[in-house]
């Protein structure tokens, strides 16, 4: 009987978390859209390299972005935990910081890849801040 429960609660939780990132990925693919580009798609091993990378961010990091070594295209977001302020979708809310409020060429031009065909994104956070990282297949060119 535990075991039953245990599989029924996890479902919910799993679905969910899939539903979470999917506002992101369409998000993006609306933009890409707009230029004629190939739809992204999950991509479970950039998903390992961006939760490591969002963990990694946590340690220590108040509010310093640093990349990661890998070659390939990463996109990081945070925010500033401020009391009685949450945010609906972080991955949502991040992929429109990086179209939209930044302005850095390079957020925008990661989003808009030619030859990207694959993205997933990582999230972590600490007492201060939460972190958001994008690993896309490609660097743009």
């Amino acid at each position: 009987m535990k075991k039953l429960i245990l599989i029924t609660i996890l479902t919910p939780i799993i679905s969910f978390s899939q539903t979470y990132y999917d506002g992101a990925l369409n998000f993006q693919n609306n933009i890409r859209s707009f230029y004629d580009l190939n739809e992204l798609k999950y991509d479970s091993l950039l998903s390992v390299s961006a939760q490591e990378w969002a963990n990694h961010l946590v340690k220590g990091n108040d509010g310093i972005l640093e990349f990661s070594d890998n070659d390939k295209g990463e996109l990081i977001y945070y925010y500033k935990k401020r009391e009685n302020v949450r945010i609906e979708d972080y991955f949502l809310d991040a992929s429109i910081g990086w179209v939209v409020e930044y302005d850095e060429e390079e957020t925008f031009k990661q989003v808009v890849c030619e030859k990207c065909e694959f993205v997933r994104f990582g999230m972590s956070e600490n007492e201060t801040y939460i972190y958001v990282v994008a690993n896309y297949d490609k660097l743009y060119e």
